[in-house]
């Protein structure tokens, strides 16, 4: 069943940090997700610790381990097809070394973590949404610094729907089709300091061809 994750723990550390990687405001680049996934195995396994690890301080953690998440480092017990191994998996074949650290942050527009299927619940995810998370969210994509949000056609199609049921975003709607597009990749929105860079989520198996894209992004930028 898709669901808050049961683990008293792991809601703790997000309930203080709803982020992966770099604090969002400081960072340079956002990747957009709906949610972060947890298998509910894993807090029964020792490499449970390396998790806790990783949500504590991300970018430490990817300097010391030269892997940015845990669900890649050799020991990971679990499966490894889903569960979000695959999306890291993904966005590891890109090759940002540790120096990378201090300029990306996963941000999830649930500041809770999960477990199970998002798509099979849908409903439920709407319902889990926390809107002081999306305002504080709204407002570190636009008075934050200069930020390249990277954000897939699914998550743009939730925003649509949380700004028209909370009005939330509502500088992002309706879509600029005529903008410009960068690397081959169309941007959704420029203005000012923030560029959001429409790409596939990191779990479909689309995003091959954007990889190299995505990568030539990041390092001609930062």
């Amino acid at each position: 069943m898709y669901g808050k994750h049961p683990s008293p723990k792991l809601n703790e550390i997000f309930k203080e940090k709803p982020y992966q990687g770099q604090k969002p405001e400081f960072a340079s680049v956002l990747i957009v997700g709906r949610d972060a996934n947890y298998s509910e195995e894993i807090t029964n396994k020792p490499f449970f610790a390396k998790i806790l690890e990783y949500h504590d301080d991300g970018v430490s953690f990817w300097k010391r381990h030269e892997k940015h998440h845990p669900f890649l480092l050799p020991e990971y017990p679990l499966n490894r097809t889903g569960g979000g191994v695959p999306y890291h998996r993904n966005f590891a074949k890109m090759g940002l070394g540790s120096s990378f650290a201090d300029k990306i942050s996963f941000v999830e527009l649930l500041n809770i973590p999960t477990t199970g299927i998002t798509g099979k619940n849908v409903n439920k995810f709407f319902e889990m949404l926390d809107l002081h998370h999306l305002q504080e969210l709204e407002d570190i994509f636009l008075n934050s610094g200069k930020k390249t949000v990277f954000i897939s056609p699914k998550i743009l199609e939730v925003l649509k729907r949380i700004h028209l049921n909370h009005g939330i975003f509502s500088w992002l709607f309706p879509i600029n089709n005529e903008l410009d597009k960068m690397d081959g990749l169309p941007v959704v929105y420029k203005k000012d300091a923030l560029v959001m860079v429409g790409a596939y989520h990191f779990s479909s198996s689309d995003v091959h061809g954007q990889l190299a894209a995505i990568e030539r992004i990041i390092k001609e930028k930062y």
